[in-house]
């Protein structure tokens, strides 16, 4: 994930976000949190609009300058949220596997302290 820009509305941030993924570039936006100076942030701090593929950088930021601007290579954003989708929930089955692995073998271990 490359930070791209921080804006200080949802409202920008939405319409970046959909202009984005409507050109092919999928985007992740955050709270920013990191804006300290009362004069500078909003109630809301802003947010931070990364994009998710490094080879669509200068893409994204031609396309920030001029919202007309045709994206080189887009990719089907949908697609690319469904297989991101895919990762995450297998990886957090391997963290469950893992996890009861660990408490497994500590109950078995606990048992057998009792048992002695």
């Amino acid at each position: 994930m490359l930070h791209l820009v921080s804006v200080d509305t949802s409202e920008e941030a939405d319409e970046i976000s959909q202009r984005f993924h409507a050109s092919g570039v999928p985007v992740f936006v955050k709270p920013d949190l990191t804006r300290t100076d009362p004069s500078v942030r909003s109630a809301a701090f802003g947010h931070r609009i990364h994009i998710w593929l490094e080879e669509q950088l200068d893409d994204a930021k031609r396309l920030l300058r001029d919202p007309q601007y045709e994206v080189v290579a887009p990719v089907d954003v949908a697609k690319f949220y469904a297989a991101l989708d895919q990762h995450d929930a297998r990886s957090e089955r391997a963290w469950y596997r893992a996890e009861e692995k660990w408490l497994n073998w500590l109950v078995g271990i606990g048992a057998i302290g009792l048992i002695a």
